[in-house]
């Protein structure tokens, strides 16, 4: 695992997967994550920045706020011998308050290909009121 340390306060751990049974499923797994970085440390860090600076130019008169920074912190897992699972969980402070975001990415190991809830599910509309209406009900406990 590499990280990154800019001079701009961003942050982001960048894991090397190796596949032993196949180079390319390797290849593809560890290009996918680098198109995730790309975004975070592109799209999202220009949003990020561009958020910072009105939050900074509405504070009143003489209220201070905390210097800009975003983090990257990524887990890689096994959950079994055939998925391996990339939680990649954002933090970025906009001065006055933080924002987190959690992404999850799986892949199959044999050929580094993405796995995606609607190439899996048999009724993704289905599942999907299924995980929303849970996820309703745990946050209002």
């Amino acid at each position: 695992m590499s990280a990154t340390n800019p001079s701009n306060n961003v942050y982001v751990a960048v894991p090397t997967v190796t596949v032993s049974s196949s180079e390319s499923a390797s290849a593809s797994i560890n290009e996918n994550i680098a198109k995730c970085n790309e975004s975070f440390l592109g799209k999202q860090l220009d949003s990020a920045k561009e958020a910072y600076n009105l939050n900074i130019s509405e504070l009143p008169k003489g209220q201070t706020a905390d210097s800009f920074s975003m983090s990257r912190y990524v887990r890689v897992a096994r959950g079994d011998s055939s998925v391996l699972s990339v939680r990649m969980q954002d933090k970025t402070n906009l001065g006055i308050y933080t924002e987190t975001a959690i992404t999850g990415h799986n892949y199959d190991v044999a050929t580094g290909a993405e796995i995606k809830i609607i190439n899996i599910a048999t009724d993704f509309n289905k599942l999907k009121s299924i995980c929303s209406e849970s996820i309703l009900s745990e946050s209002n406990k």
